[in-house]
């Protein structure tokens, strides 16, 4: 593999922590792979901070809530703290949460959401329409059906009865410290996106090498693994990827 050689004085990553810790967590530990793979051994400059939704906004995050009024404060706190993270001197500021669009008026440095990064992998492989594996909590939020629509991307998302097999799995994950067998039902939902997608795109945590190429016939896009290329690549080749155009 061809390695991207950085500039002489290393760029700092911010991470917007605390939407959702065990991603986080994920995304630092792949984050670090990629970089040294791409530099040839050299550790990414990371300074993370962790934001308490729960607290600060009074709703805990995982009630789901899709309310306006909780969005739009989510969004203003992450704002706010990549912000400061801008003035601790990040370069790059990655969101490692799901279910925030990037306010792309905010200015400073570079900014890379869950939900650009997806779009950014999915324009550069061609793909224009794709099903959604997450929690009815992600599909109510209809975060990436509008952020993928600015791309030109399709998404569909299971309905129904179909919906809760998927939440019901997920959660199953959630609370098994071993690893579970795929039930039946779950695997039944997957040929209901028929042919007429070019992929799945997995936005949920427990369901990342779970859900796998072979299991479902097509590739399989995970939003945390599009997250860390693009942060790492925003790091060594700021010029390229920050020109790209948000639309077609």
């Amino acid at each position: 593999m061809d390695q991207v050689i950085g500039p002489a004085r290393q760029r700092r990553l911010g991470v917007v922590d605390g939407l959702g810790p065990r991603t986080t967590a994920r995304f630092y530990a792949m984050l670090c792979e990629r970089h040294r793979a791409l530099t040839g051994g050299s550790s990414p400059d990371v300074v993370v901070h962790t934001i308490t939704v729960q607290r600060r906004l009074g709703e805990p995050a995982s009630t789901g809530s899709s309310r306006p009024g909780r969005q739009e404060g989510v969004r203003n706190l992450i704002t706010r703290t990549s912000r400061s993270l801008a003035g601790s001197g990040a370069d790059v500021i990655a969101v490692a949460c799901n279910a925030t669009t990037i306010d792309r008026a905010t200015g400073g440095p570079a900014c890379i959401g869950m939900v650009e990064a997806t779009a950014r992998t999915l324009r550069r492989l061609n793909f224009r329409r794709v099903g959604l594996l997450a929690s009815s909590i992600m599909v109510s939020s209809a975060a990436y059906q509008r952020g993928l629509a600015e791309a030109g991307i399709t998404v569909v998302s299971p309905a129904g009865r179909d919906q809760e097999i998927v939440d019901r799995f997920i959660e199953s994950l959630r609370r098994s410290r071993i690893p579970i067998p795929v039930p039946g039902e779950f695997l039944r939902v997957i040929p209901k996106f028929g042919d007429d997608v070019d992929a799945l795109l997995l936005d949920c945590n427990e369901l990342y090498g779970v859900v796998d190429a072979e299991m479902v016939g097509k590739p399989v896009i995970d939003s945390v693994t599009a997250l860390v290329e693009e942060s790492s690549r925003l790091l060594l080749d700021p010029v390229t990827h920050t020109t790209e155009p948000a639309r077609h």
